[in-house]
């Protein structure tokens, strides 16, 4: 009796023994995202807005911003994207990619168009903000493949620019999506500028300098 107790004392030690380790490697298995940024060139150059912010150095937030007026022949481009990653033990961070939908102002987003952003490095680096990174198995992506002007087949109107972020790894996708709102910035598309309609006055002016010189011409062919 005294040896099959002991026998099952000594199994439940190695089964004990087992799961302890095991469970440490499991808990901190994982990865993630842990900073996003779109950049928009409107003309000027690429300007960098913040979706998750990490460090201190802060950018300007691109949820709630207003991009800007604009009208047909003008740009507004998707020019950078930057999503910051982490990966612990042998899980892997394949590929992220930025999403993108233009809507009416106001209206839920019909579909997504996605930005693939490839990877630009490891660990030691510095975000769009120029906060600096060291963490083992952090990752930088940041070379995005297209850069889409968001204002082509777009008519009058106000519309909303809604982003989101995504990276894929070997446990699943990871998405940073703004808690499920999105990152949502807004601009106007505005008829062109018509030709400038002169003020009466000047209006009048011109008929006093014209006039004259219309009647000298007309008596010069009379005579």
């Amino acid at each position: 009796m005294g040896k099959i107790r002991k026998s099952a004392q000594y199994l439940a030690a190695g089964m004990l023994l087992v799961a302890l380790s095991v469970i440490p490697l499991t808990a901190i298995a994982d990865t993630g995202t842990f900073g996003s940024f779109i950049g928009i060139d409107t003309g000027a150059g690429n300007a960098w807005y913040g979706g998750t912010q990490p460090g201190p150095n802060q950018l300007w937030e691109f949820d709630g911003s207003d991009l800007g007026d604009f009208t047909a022949g003008d740009a507004l481009v998707i020019s950078g994207g930057e999503i910051l990653t982490w990966k612990n033990n042998f899980d892997d961070v394949t590929g992220t990619a930025l999403y993108y939908s233009v809507d009416a102002a106001g209206t839920t987003p019909s579909s997504f168009n996605s930005i693939g952003v490839n990877w630009s490095s490891n660990s030691p680096f510095n975000d769009a903000g120029g906060n600096g990174f060291s963490g083992a198995g952090d990752q930088k992506w940041a070379n995005i493949t297209s850069t889409p002007n968001v204002l082509d087949g777009l008519g009058v109107g106000t519309y909303s620019l809604s982003v989101y972020f995504e990276a894929y790894t070997n446990l699943g996708n990871r998405t940073d999506n703004n808690g499920g709102s999105n990152y949502v910035a807004e601009f106007s598309v505005t008829n062109n500028p018509g030709p400038a309609v002169p003020e009466p006055a000047a209006f009048m002016l011109l008929c006093a300098v014209l006039l004259p010189l219309a009647q000298m011409r007309i008596r010069n062919r009379v005579c």
